[in-house]
């Protein structure tokens, strides 16, 4: 009988797959498994019963397997089997043997697991085959029994989270019993390395749904035994009825059919479940679920799952729910979703869904029907039926229904059915609303608010004896034109709401060209709220620095005012305050008279 044993953590490297150089010339067989196993940091574990190990030979390889290398020491005459980072050797068996070994009544197993110093039992310890087709747990006095099929060789592990793990390989077809002591690991090991990536145990085991589907042994197991094994192939009804058995925790399966619900260490092909898929660590592959995907690691490839996909680590590739996708790490790929996606880290590709989609970093498109939101940068294009917020800066577009919010910069465009806001603007703005703190592109809109841009109050009057007080916000580019005007010398009250736009050309530090365009909407009475008037008014103006604020201004105007006939007979202003170059027109009800014009005025800019 040989015992091995082994303390550390386990990377995702098959030992007999591991590429080493190895060169000597007369070394014995028992020296080249000691550089065999220093070399590609693996533990052999096999009865020397049955291999000469004072045997001589010769070994040469460069980068090569070490299951190759081995097949040049011993050709076909054993067979090889890993778990975790050992390698058990067994002698290859004739196919009469076997024929002899299935007739043959199976093995009792039994013992005890103790512990090394005390003597104490130690409870809740995996003891299972090579093979994992039979596996248990020890008691509180930590006794266990495993019925194992008759074979020349027979090879048991046991494991626990606490203690250093032991492998046992002895020839015997009778029944056994074994006491067993496991030494404390120095450093407790709670970590399991994947790709470079050390993710907590148990960590889907967390979630609610998985813990009420797994039983303890399943759970107990898992967190026991810190490496997986791969099969071609398992079905199961459920985690704890299925062809892995209890170890299901520890396997990766190339195809894994489930028809309820299945629980395993990962997946490296393609699996299909009836209502939900969970995996530990890794999918690389397909999977689909009639309900829900959950993963403990990384996804590469495709989840399809008709409620929702869950991921703790990174995703590469596709995810389709039919609810919500959500992956605590970075995605890149494609995520489309009935209702959310939610990327706790940087997103790359395409976000789809019917509600909402949340990351923490956007690179690519996020299309949704009410909100996106991107937590820091986003770079490429946020579309939304409702609101786009991005936590830092955009560099590309954002196109919402309502509004859209970029709390530092925007380096593109906002286009927005209402409101768009950002600290500052290289860009194009266009919504109703438009804020800013510093523009240095431009902000379309009807109302357009930059803190470090162009204000101003003025008052000026016009050729009909009108006066306005006017409002400007927005920068010399484009700005908002707001304010009243009043008209004292017609025979009747007449006042009105100025609103319009207006841009600044800059010939000299204190001459400047403004061109403005606006319209007044007038009442004839306006205490009566009767004969509604529309009066617009395209002018230009030179307007000259008197100071560091305050400037003058005058310059032509070109004006159309539009009434009602059937409301009023005659021009709402009179004959005599309408300059020459006058015309009228008239369609149907609506009359139209049009004039040059003249307004000066005092401005207050800062």
């Amino acid at each position: 009988m040989c015992i091995a044993s082994q303390t550390g953590t386990y990377a995702q490297v098959y030992p007999l797959s591991k590429k080493i150089d190895i060169h000597y010339t007369q070394i014995t067989i028992e020296k080249a498994f000691a550089e065999i196993s220093s070399k590609a940091q693996v533990y052999f574990s096999y009865n020397p019963d049955i291999i000469p190990l004072d045997s001589v030979i010769s070994i040469h390889a460069n980068q090569k397997e070490v299951q190759i290398i081995l097949h040049q020491i011993f050709g076909t005459r054993y067979t090889y089997k890993t778990t975790g980072n050992y390698i058990i050797i067994q002698k290859q068996k004739t196919s009469k043997q076997v024929a002899t070994a299935k007739q043959q009544k199976p093995v009792q197993i039994k013992g005890t697991v103790k512990e090394a110093t005390s003597g104490t039992g130690i409870s809740n310890t995996s003891v299972y085959s090579i093979n994992g087709k039979q596996q248990t747990l020890t008691d509180a006095q930590g006794n266990f029994e495993l019925t194992m099929n008759a074979h020349d060789d027979i090879a048991i592990a046991i494991q626990n989270q606490n203690y250093v793990d032991t492998v046992m390989v002895f020839n015997q077809q009778t029944d056994s019993t074994l006491t067993i002591s496991l030494t404390t690991k120095a450093i407790q090991d709670t970590n399991i390395l994947v790709i470079g990536k050390q993710l907590s145990k148990q960590a889907i085991e967390q979630v609610g749904i998985i813990s009420k589907l797994l039983t303890k042994e399943i759970q107990t197991h898992a967190s026991n035994i810190d490496f997986f094994t791969e099969r071609p192939f398992q079905i199961s009804l459920v985690p704890y009825v299925g062809t892995n058995h209890s170890l299901s925790g520890t396997i990766t399966n190339i195809v894994s059919l489930n028809a309820i619900a299945g629980y395993s260490y990962g997946v490296s092909g393609c699996e299909i479940g009836g209502i939900l898929n969970m995996n530990r660590t890794h999918v690389k592959g397909l999977q689909i679920s009639g309900f829900g995907n959950i993963t403990g690691g990384y996804v590469r490839g495709a989840q399809i799952a008709g409620f929702f996909n869950h991921t703790n680590g990174t995703s590469k590739g596709i995810q389709i729910a039919g609810f919500s996708n959500i992956t605590k790490d970075s995605v890149q790929g494609i995520e489309i979703a009935g209702f959310s996606n939610i990327s706790k880290k940087k997103k790359s590709g395409i976000q789809m869904s019917g509600f909402a989609n949340i990351t923490e970093q956007l690179s690519g498109i996020q299309a949704a029907g009410f909100t996106n939101i991107s937590h820091v940068h986003v770079h490429g294009i946020q579309t939304s039926g409702f609101a786009n917020i991005c936590g830092d800066s955009v560099e590309g577009m954002q196109i919402a229904g309502f509004t859209n919010i970029s709390k530092k910069s925007i380096r593109g465009i906002q286009i927005a059915g209402f409101f768009n806001k950002a600290q500052q603007v290289d860009g194009v703005q266009i919504g109703i609303i438009n804020i800013a703190d510093t523009v240095s592109g431009v902000s379309i809109g009807l109302l357009n608010f930059v803190k470090h841009g162009y204000h101003s109050v003025s008052l000026q009057i016009n050729e009909t004896g009108g006066i306005s007080a006017l409002s400007q916000f927005g920068t010399h580019r484009l700005y908002t034109t707001i304010g009243l005007t009043t008209f004292y010398p017609t025979q009747t009250y007449m006042a009105g709401l100025e609103y319009g736009l207006g841009t600044i050309f800059r010939y000299k530090k204190r001459i400047q060209l403004h061109i403005d365009a606006t319209v007044t909407n007038i009442a004839q009475d306006i205490r009566k709220q009767a004969n509604h008037i529309q009066l617009y008014t395209a002018s230009s103006s030179l307007s000259f620095g008197m100071g560091n604020h305050i400037r003058f201004f005058g310059g032509p105007s070109y004006k159309a005012i539009m009434y009602n006939k059937s409301e009023i007979d005659t021009s709402p202003l009179p004959q005599s305050q309408i300059p020459l170059y006058s015309q009228s027109y008239t369609t149907n009800d609506i009359s139209i008279d049009t004039w040059i014009g003249l307004q000066v005025g005092l401005q207050y800019t800062w």
